[in-house]
């Protein structure tokens, strides 16, 4: 989701001499003929059209006072200002720059050189406009807007710690300035300190309650919190005060379709359309993805739609700008894959509609030269994504580097910083990057690195393109996204023989590695601390079945094995979580009315758990059912490490076979399913033979060494890194 851009102060000020008065300024105003007696008097009454937004009337009174005094800068600067007001920067920087020419002292002049440089939107120009200010600011240090300016511009430019320092100069010149606590907030977003950016955000609503810039800044803060129905309070009452704020419109709309709520998240891409003219927001509205399908015959019409929409847009330009690239939401759909068929060709497609569209990047030839010492891999890590990406990848950080491998990570400045707060390896190196997809493809290559992991290279929209760019020779990726990026550029995709079945080669554009092992090393979690079933609402006699994973998961193929767990165990209880979003449950509960009659009273949905309740819950259950086609992964791992067994029946793909993976690496078949009825034999078993699932239980914890802290899994991933970077190095 992206801010709104932040608000620069111009500086309409009243011209040079004595002021004249409010009674001259409103007759001279609303007169036809205005026959001044000074100077004085015409500027200040083009400035009282001006202020009123009488753009016409102003400038004819300005060049009215140039046609008398050539050399009037006061005359040049506020025609500027009308220029950039009316989105011309490039007329206002002409006009700004002779009236400080003529005066070059006046602090005013470089604010509004500033603001119309800052807006002319090149690299050259943000350059210039943060000097402008810094010259208003010396000429007057008592000119808080230019501080405020300042702040946004080296916020722009990724100097966050300096933007606070000047919003916080602002604040004490001008206590009251609610532009400034609105941008402070921002830049405290951009930081990921959401507490401090809730206190300034709300200070700004304090002092001006009608700012739609501030109240969106709110919703944004709410959205990343996942208070999702205050967030999309705030986005309609921005979007009330202001329907024409293009940012409010497309963060409402992400929010919307990452609910799943396609028809109001195809009405809020509409509005920023009607913005913006641009045809991306036509694609977005084109291809908005359901969260919780209704049907299997739902999934497949939105999957004919989405194919003959990509083949339709082949052609079109989607006229992406260079600068809105991180926050055009144009990754694929994210709930493409938990619909349970081959998602190659939609992804492939997705990924060469993209490429044709994005700007082409003028990168000399990767020089094998460049390449040389000890083999070198990177690690790209997503905004706000570090709790997962060390879950699966934090192990092979800290063992990976050796005297053969260098390991670096790289992420924004959040990811990095929460990085910090990891028990990280000295041996890694750490490098942070701008907001900018170019940038962070400069910093990347500047490490010559040979080899650069994407964990999640879906998981936002910054880092499926920065996946699209060729920043190292070989560009790979894993489970963290458990299916074929699609992208080109991506050449390989590492995956295990245990969870990969012998036809899976159609199912990646990149080549498939299989490993021996699976390619994850695990934290062994901190021993549970156990509850008892009556401490989640239960009574201790109940049998519970276990299927606590995210809602989305929840195929409609899934409902036939629920609902027959329920007809054959009449005391069972199936418990699950709620989702981050509660429309999740309302659309689940809704599918449930049809398909599965007793839902409604023997399905259970507890609050979202903490991580300690979370395994205390997985331990209480009798048996936890792994949902298919789109299976558990960091769930099961919890669940092995409590020992309670998980029934499982195999999908066609991998994203549905990682539990089998850690049966088998385990040396556990006994709760594989071979068809959907065997799966639910196997798990009323379990819940109903106490003595069985205890021997079950037993066995788990005696053999999941196996699956946690694996050393074997860390030196398959070192050999093929070494291997297949000599060998690319050697051409």
């Amino acid at each position: 989701m992206s801010l709104p851009e932040p608000e620069n102060s111009l500086q309409v000020n009243q011209a040079a001499g004595p002021q004249a008065s409010e009674s001259r300024i409103g007759q001279q105003a609303i007169s036809s003929a205005i026959t001044p007696d000074s100077m004085s008097d015409l500027l200040q009454a083009g400035i009282e059209f001006h202020r009123r937004n009488h753009f016409a009337q102003a400038v004819t009174v300005y060049q009215q006072a140039l046609e008398i005094d050539p050399h009037n800068s006061d005359a040049w600067n506020l025609l500027g200002v009308i220029a950039l007001q009316k989105g011309d920067p490039q007329t206002a920087i002409d006009l700004i720059g002779r009236a400080i020419a003529i005066k070059p002292d006046a602090a005013s002049y470089h604010l509004n050189f500033g603001s119309a440089r800052m807006e002319a939107g090149t690299c050259e120009d943000l350059d210039a406009a943060i000097k402008a200010f810094e010259t208003a600011i010396r000429l007057d240090r008592g000119l808080a807007m230019a501080h405020n300016n300042l702040a946004n511009a080296l916020r722009k430019k990724g100097c966050l710690e300096g933007a606070l320092e000047h919003f916080q100069a602002a604040l004490l010149i001008d206590p009251e300035c609610s532009q400034a606590y609105c941008n402070q907030g921002a830049a405290w977003i951009e930081l990921g300190e959401l507490e401090q950016a809730e206190a300034s955000i709300r200070k700004a609503l304090a002092l001006e309650p009608e700012s739609s810039e501030a109240c969106a800044n709110l919703a944004l803060i709410e959205a990343r919190l996942g208070k999702t129905n205050e967030a999309i309070e705030h986005y309609q009452q921005a979007l009330q005060r202001q329907p024409n704020l293009q940012a409010g419109w497309s963060n409402l709309g992400q929010l919307l379709a990452e609910q799943g709520l396609a028809e109001g998240a195809r009405a809020a891409f509409q509005q920023v359309f009607r913005l913006s003219s641009k045809r991306l927001h036509q694609f977005r509205m084109a291809t908005v993805c359901p969260a919780v399908p209704q049907s299997v015959s739902e999934i497949e019409d939105y999957r004919t739609h989405l194919s003959k929409q990509l083949d339709d847009w082949s052609e079109v330009s989607l006229e992406l700008p260079d600068g809105e690239q991180e926050t055009s939401g144009l990754q694929p759909p994210f709930y493409l894959p938990y619909h349970g068929m081959n998602d190659l060709e939609l992804k492939t497609k997705w990924s060469r509609l993209l490429h044709v569209q994005l700007p082409k990047e003028r990168v000399a030839e990767m020089d094998r030269n460049r390449f040389h010492g000890p083999a070198h891999v990177g690690f790209v890590v997503a905004d706000r994504h570090v709790p997962v990406f060390w879950k699966f990848v934090g192990g092979y950080l800290q063992q990976l580097p050796s005297n053969e491998l260098k390991v670096s990570v790289f992420g924004n400045r959040n990811s990095i910083r929460d990085l910090n707060r990891m028990p990280i390896s000295d041996e890694v190196s750490l490098f942070s990057y701008e907001n900018r997809i170019d940038a962070a493809a400069a910093t990347i290559r500047e490490q010559n690195v040979d080899a650069i992991h994407h964990f999640e290279p879906d998981a936002d929209c910054f880092g499926y393109m920065l996946a699209m760019r060729k920043v190292a020779p070989i560009q790979f990726t894993s489970w963290g996204i458990p299916v074929t990026s699609g992208i080109a550029a991506m050449t390989d995709y590492v995956s295990s023989d245990l969870i990969e079945p012998s036809t899976s080669d159609q199912h990646y554009s990149e080549n498939l590695v299989r490993f021996k092992r699976l390619p994850a090393y695990f934290y062994r979690p901190d021993p549970v601390n156990k509850k008892s079933k009556d401490w989640f609402g239960f009574s201790n006699a109940d049998r519970l079945y276990g299927c606590p994973h995210s809602l989305f998961k929840f195929h409609p193929d899934f409902d036939r094995v629920l609902a027959e767990v329920l007809r054959r165990d009449c005391d069972a209880k199936i418990v699950m979580v709620e989702g981050r979003h509660s429309i999740w449950t309302d659309l689940l509960k809704q599918r449930w009315a049809t398909s599965i009659p007793e839902a409604d009273q023997r399905i259970h949905f507890l609050p979202p758990q903490s991580q300690s309740d979370f395994r205390s819950l997985l331990e209480a259950c009798d048996v936890l059912l792994d949902p298919f086609p789109f299976g558990g992964g960091a769930t099961t791992y919890e669940a092995m490490s409590v020992g309670t067994p998980t029934v499982t029946f195999p999908g066609e793909f991998m994203r549905g076979r990682v539990t089998l993976g850690c049966w088998k690496q385990m040396g556990m078949p006994d709760c594989v399913a071979k068809d959907e009825n065997d799966y639910v034999s196997i798990a009323i078993r379990i819940a109903m033979e106490q003595d069985f699932r205890f021997a079950l239980k037993k066995r788990i914890i005696e053999s999941n060494e196996q699956i946690f802290e694996d050393g074997f899994a860390v030196d398959e991933m070192r050999d093929w890194l070494v291997q297949r970077i000599h060998q690319a190095r050697a051409g």
